[in-house]
């Protein structure tokens, strides 16, 4: 997957600072906005992460091995 910058941007945005991956891949972006966040406003995202992923699997009827346990 290419990680040209240019591809991400709505044509006549400026030219980001600083670059949108790093060498290997990373996505820069998302550590840049989990890094602006307040430690609880982090907490507040894994926790509705966390949401997020119970619902798909009670819809799904499946759970992952480690919570398998403890829902039956």
């Amino acid at each position: 997957m290419p990680t040209d910058d240019r591809i991400f941007r709505p044509p006549g945005a400026p030219e980001p600072k600083e670059p949108a991956f790093s060498e290997d891949g990373v996505d820069l972006t998302l550590i840049r906005w989990m890094m602006s966040l307040t430690p609880s406003g982090r907490l507040r995202q894994l926790q509705a992460f966390i949401n997020a992923a119970e619902r798909i699997w009670e819809h799904n009827g499946t759970w992952p091995e480690a919570r398998t346990s403890k829902r039956s």
